[in-house]
């Protein structure tokens, strides 16, 4: 990656975790990722020195060892992660489009929601950081790169010599089967001609998680996967279409619990929203934060949760709610603490009911060809 001057992040290889216990510790926030893993099993994002210390006195035992060398990486916080497919044949590199995940980076990207990135400055240097990793690596066939983007300087997290489980959702949502187009090409050796993609509404990806099914479980989304399905939803803007896939959410669970140790101008915008389209709405601050104008706060979080029907959570970077995040999902109760993810679910709070969208509004008719 350094011939090509492709950014990726600091990591060390641990074949023995005790001997490079203290240089690990330096990297902290960072990501553990064993050696053959598969769908991100055993995957842990470690933020403190005693979280990092248990993890690495497991891999001594019998039980974890055949696991190791270990691949440490230093995390990148508050970044969002994109999905890069490809198809490259003999004659030439085809980038389809690109995916960008709503909730943060760290959550496997089979349990996230995310929607086809559109085309500006950012996109245009995906493509070009894409072709250079497939050049160098000589990749044949498809191929799929994960990418982190923080003040939008690109980061290769991963890059899989496969195809991705994205394709069949990008097929869905364009109207264009990228799998025969891409076979045509690697077998006749030809340029891959595609449509125009000529969407009428946007198209979302979610996770379907079967938990509910199972008592007593540790459902904490992150690095290793933990949903069993997908689904798309279409609407006229992302916004519309995150909304529309949590609307039996919004429409059956009105009792909200809001925990707050951040504030800021944007945060405080959301909190008067939540507060003015629901009635059944409790708020737990700590001492430093002021809500003069907000009714229902309380001053102590919480114990019986059974009467939450799901939280929304507002944290600084150095107070997380790792508890109350464990006891909420041990009790199955669904909460959300990317902001990014909060603001799109708020605008759901006053409208619930959606008119059904038939196939035919979702494209629009072109059977013209071009290059893609």
């Amino acid at each position: 990656m350094k011939k090509i001057k492709v950014r990726i992040p600091y990591n060390i290889v641990v074949k023995n975790p005790t001997n490079k216990f203290h240089n690990i510790k330096k990297l902290l926030p960072v990501i553990i990722r064993p050696s053959y893993v598969l769908g991100g099993e055993n995957m842990k994002i470690i933020k403190n020195y005693t979280h990092l210390n248990k993890i690495l006195h497991q891999y001594t035992t019998k039980q974890y060892k055949h696991m190791l060398p270990l691949i440490i990486d230093k995390f990148i916080n508050k970044a969002y992660e994109y999905d890069v497919d490809c198809i490259v044949t003999q004659r030439e590199i085809k980038i389809l489009p690109i995916l960008k995940q709503i909730e943060r980076l760290g959550i496997h990207s089979g349990d996230s929601s995310a929607y086809l990135l559109k085309q500006n400055k950012l996109y245009n240097k995906i493509q070009t950081v894409c072709k250079k990793i497939i050049t160098i690596l000589k990749i044949t066939g498809f191929c799929n790169i994960q990418l982190g983007v923080k003040h939008n300087i690109i980061t290769v997290i991963e890059v899989n010599a496969r195809a991705s489980r994205t394709i069949p959702f990008i097929n869905k949502a364009t109207n264009i089967n990228y799998i025969k187009l891409g076979i045509k090409g690697l077998l006749k050796n030809k340029k891959i001609r595609v449509p125009y993609i000529n969407n009428k509404l946007q198209a979302l990806k979610t996770a379907i998680f079967s938990t509910y099914k199972f008592k007593n479980i540790y459902t904490l989304l992150g690095p290793e996967m933990k949903s069993t399905g997908e689904a798309i939803t279409f609407e006229k803007t992302i916004t519309r279409a995150f909304i529309k896939s949590q609307q039996n959410l919004l429409k059956n669970a009105r009792k909200i619990l809001l925990l707050i140790t951040l504030l800021t101008n944007e945060i405080r915008e959301i909190i008067q929203e939540i507060h003015k389209n629901s009635t059944k709405v409790k708020i737990y601050c700590n001492k430093n934060i002021k809500l003069p104008t907000i009714k229902h706060l309380i001053t102590a979080i919480p114990t019986n949760y059974d009467k939450i029907d799901y939280c929304l959570i507002f944290e600084t970077s150095n107070t997380h709610f790792e508890n109350e995040k464990t006891i909420l999902h041990t009790k199955q109760i669904q909460f959300y603490s990317d902001l990014n993810v909060i603001k799109r679910l708020t605008r759901g709070l006053n409208k619930t009911t959606y008119t059904p969208i038939k196939y035919n509004d979702i494209f629009k008719k072109n059977k013209s060809n071009i290059i893609f």
